[in-house]
């Protein structure tokens, strides 16, 4: 298969919001994110809403659409016998993603994408109208999900509290494997119905979207045209900007105990601006890498590296915040969780530049690919 040196640089630099995004909930716990992060004040609280309003699902978003966009260039590459390929590739990505939940955290991206994939493979028949309408619907799914609430009874989605705050910290600070383990598979529990009606629905659409995007060779079209996508970026980037900034002021103009017909409303707006900036940054990057090509070669190899590198964040992470590594999980400021992802991911850039001057593919690349030969 061709590689596309934008794709991969851009896998690259999304591996780099993830793990800005993932740190925060490493070092405390999601349920408890707003108890514990909005405790912050003046520069720190600042950090902590930047990172939510410009990062938090952002960059999943991205990795997302470019795992559609990578199965049509599979499906290129492969041919007649991709289906049988994709289902193994498939099969060893969910092995990895069950050995990251079970030894690392219950935030693990890459079980869920492999069902995911295996769910996509009959869709890939439809003509690229439906696939773009089925993303969409699926990238609103929870706004839509709420309307069945208001209208038909559905359960609302009230992430349950596996223990409190306190409790959380003094486990994960200095507790053992077991216990840890314990807890965070509570967590894994408690969080599956809003993984199970936002972020895989999400997820899910995306992966339409890339596909989509990908029969129409849209990083093509970027660059051909970079003048006008790079207007296109930078207007989405700003209108979504304006609305976090002023999100709150109008969330604050409704209440939603009273007039509940709203929630749906303000979800789809939220999930509307959040799709434009995703968009933005996809459009926005693809033409900044283009124009610095040592940049782009540099995240293109990370980007290349991308399960090698995502499995490596999550180990420091564990040594960094778990009881059975250095203990620091509650007790860093959010600045601080900000330096320790620019130290891992500088790691990980360098790595990935020097370790591929000798080999042709990741050290767990190379797993992936050894066992679905295996699988034949």
């Amino acid at each position: 298969m061709k590689r596309i040196q934008e794709i991969d640089a851009l896998r690259g630099f999304a591996l780099f919001g993830i793990l800005l995004v993932n740190v925060f909930v490493f070092h405390a716990p999601l349920s408890h994110y707003g108890e514990f992060y909005g405790a912050f004040e003046g520069f720190e609280k600042q950090t902590v809403e930047f990172v939510v309003n410009f990062a938090g699902g952002k960059f999943m978003f991205i990795f997302a659409f470019l795992f559609g966009y990578g199965i049509v260039l599979q499906q290129q590459s492969r041919k007649e016998n991709f289906k049988a390929y994709f289902r193994r590739r498939m099969l060893v990505l969910l092995l990895f993603g069950t050995i990251h939940i079970l030894v690392f955290w219950f935030g693990d991206i890459l079980a869920s994408y492999a069902l995911l994939g295996f769910m996509i493979l009959p869709f890939l028949q439809l003509p690229n109208r439906a696939l773009l309408a089925l993303g969409l619907l699926f990238i609103m799914f929870r706004p839509l999900y709420y309307c069945f609430v208001l209208f038909f009874n559905f359960p609302t989605l009230d992430t349950e509290h596996a223990v409190d705050l306190s409790e959380f910290i003094t486990i994960y600070a200095s507790g053992n494997y077991w216990q840890i383990f314990d807890l965070r598979m509570k967590e894994f529990w408690a969080f599956m119905p809003e993984n199970l009606i936002w972020y895989i629905p999400k997820t899910w659409g995306l992966f339409f979207i890339g596909v989509y995007a990908a029969r129409q060779e849209w990083v093509s079209s970027i660059k051909k045209e970079a003048r006008k996508y790079l207007a296109i970026s930078l207007s989405l980037i700003l209108i979504a900007s304006i609305w976090q900034y002023f999100k709150m002021d109008v969330f604050s103009m409704v209440n939603l105990e009273t007039d509940p017909f709203w929630r749906p409303i303000l979800i789809g707006l939220n999930v509307v601006f959040e799709t434009a900036l995703g968009f933005g940054y996809i459009n926005g990057l693809i033409i900044v890498l283009g124009s610095i090509p040592w940049l782009s070669e540099l995240l293109a190899k990370t980007g290349r590296l991308a399960l090698t590198n995502y499995m490596f964040q999550s180990l420091v992470c564990v040594l960094i915040f778990y009881g059975y590594g250095l203990g620091f999980y509650g007790k860093l400021k959010p600045s601080e969780l900000v330096y320790i992802t620019i130290v891992v991911f500088g790691f990980n850039l360098v790595f990935s530049h020097f370790y591929l001057k000798r080999k042709a593919i990741g050290p767990l690349e190379f797993l992936w690919r050894k066992a679905i030969s295996l699988l034949k």
